[in-house]
Protein backbone atom coordinates (compact mmCIF):
# COMPACT_ATOMS: atom_id res chain seq x y z
CA UNK A 1 0.00 0.00 0.00
CA UNK A 2 2.91 2.45 0.58
CA UNK A 3 3.68 2.26 -3.27
CA UNK A 4 0.35 3.46 -3.92
CA UNK A 5 -0.12 5.84 -1.12
CA UNK A 6 2.79 7.37 -2.52
CA UNK A 7 1.40 7.47 -5.86
CA UNK A 8 -2.17 8.85 -4.51
CA UNK A 9 -0.33 11.77 -3.50
CA UNK A 10 1.55 12.55 -5.97
CA UNK A 11 -1.55 12.55 -8.08
CA UNK A 12 -2.95 14.93 -5.95
CA UNK A 13 0.29 17.52 -6.02
CA UNK A 14 -0.26 17.10 -9.51
CA UNK A 15 -4.16 17.92 -9.52
CA UNK A 16 -3.27 20.78 -7.52
CA UNK A 17 -0.54 22.06 -9.82
CA UNK A 18 -3.30 21.85 -12.25
CA UNK A 19 -5.93 23.85 -10.86
CA UNK A 20 -3.32 26.66 -11.10
CA UNK A 21 -2.21 26.05 -14.51
CA UNK A 22 -6.04 25.70 -15.74
CA UNK A 23 -6.72 28.79 -13.20
CA UNK A 24 -10.12 26.94 -11.91
CA UNK A 25 -10.53 29.17 -9.71
CA UNK A 26 -9.97 32.45 -11.75
CA UNK A 27 -12.87 30.19 -14.58
CA UNK A 28 -15.11 29.94 -11.43
CA UNK A 29 -15.42 33.83 -10.94
CA UNK A 30 -15.64 34.52 -14.66
CA UNK A 31 -18.47 31.82 -14.88
CA UNK A 32 -20.49 33.43 -11.71
CA UNK A 33 -19.62 37.43 -13.81
CA UNK A 34 -20.91 36.15 -16.69
CA UNK A 35 -24.13 34.24 -15.35
CA UNK A 36 -24.67 37.31 -13.65
CA UNK A 37 -24.44 39.02 -16.51
CA UNK A 38 -26.53 36.95 -18.77
CA UNK A 39 -29.50 37.87 -15.78
CA UNK A 40 -29.45 41.76 -17.21
CA UNK A 41 -32.46 42.52 -18.80
CA UNK A 42 -30.76 43.70 -21.76
CA UNK A 43 -28.68 40.80 -22.40
CA UNK A 44 -29.88 39.74 -25.66
CA UNK A 45 -30.69 43.27 -27.39
CA UNK A 46 -27.42 42.19 -28.75
CA UNK A 47 -27.61 38.58 -30.04
CA UNK A 48 -23.92 38.10 -31.00
CA UNK A 49 -22.73 39.09 -27.99
CA UNK A 50 -25.38 37.34 -26.22
CA UNK A 51 -24.55 33.88 -28.10
CA UNK A 52 -21.07 34.51 -27.30
CA UNK A 53 -21.34 35.22 -23.74
CA UNK A 54 -23.53 31.76 -23.60
CA UNK A 55 -20.78 30.16 -25.41
CA UNK A 56 -18.17 31.14 -23.07
CA UNK A 57 -20.35 30.11 -19.94
CA UNK A 58 -20.37 26.72 -21.11
CA UNK A 59 -16.65 26.24 -22.23
CA UNK A 60 -15.92 27.45 -18.38
CA UNK A 61 -18.56 25.06 -17.04
CA UNK A 62 -17.16 22.12 -18.71
CA UNK A 63 -13.70 23.09 -17.71
CA UNK A 64 -15.25 23.54 -14.26
CA UNK A 65 -16.99 20.04 -14.19
CA UNK A 66 -14.25 18.30 -15.84
CA UNK A 67 -11.50 19.10 -13.37
CA UNK A 68 -14.74 18.73 -10.42
CA UNK A 69 -14.95 14.96 -11.73
CA UNK A 70 -11.29 14.35 -11.41
CA UNK A 71 -11.26 15.58 -8.24
CA UNK A 72 -14.13 13.71 -7.06
CA UNK A 73 -12.33 10.70 -8.54
CA UNK A 74 -8.98 11.14 -6.75
CA UNK A 75 -10.70 11.64 -3.66
CA UNK A 76 -13.03 8.13 -4.28
CA UNK A 77 -9.47 6.28 -4.95
CA UNK A 78 -8.12 7.86 -1.29
CA UNK A 79 -10.91 6.70 0.47
CA UNK A 80 -10.82 2.97 -1.29
CA UNK A 81 -7.47 3.13 -0.33
CA UNK A 82 -8.27 3.68 3.77
CA UNK A 83 -10.60 0.96 3.31
CA UNK A 84 -8.15 -1.26 2.38
CA UNK A 85 -5.87 -0.15 4.42
CA UNK A 86 -8.40 -1.11 7.57
CA UNK A 87 -9.10 -4.62 5.79
CA UNK A 88 -5.64 -4.99 5.90
CA UNK A 89 -5.10 -4.46 9.58
CA UNK A 90 -7.96 -6.65 10.90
Amino acid sequence: FDQQKYRLKDSRDKLETLRGIFEIPAKKVRLSELENHSQDNNFWEDQKSAQAILQEISNLKKWIEDFTTAEKMLSDVDILMEIGEAENDD
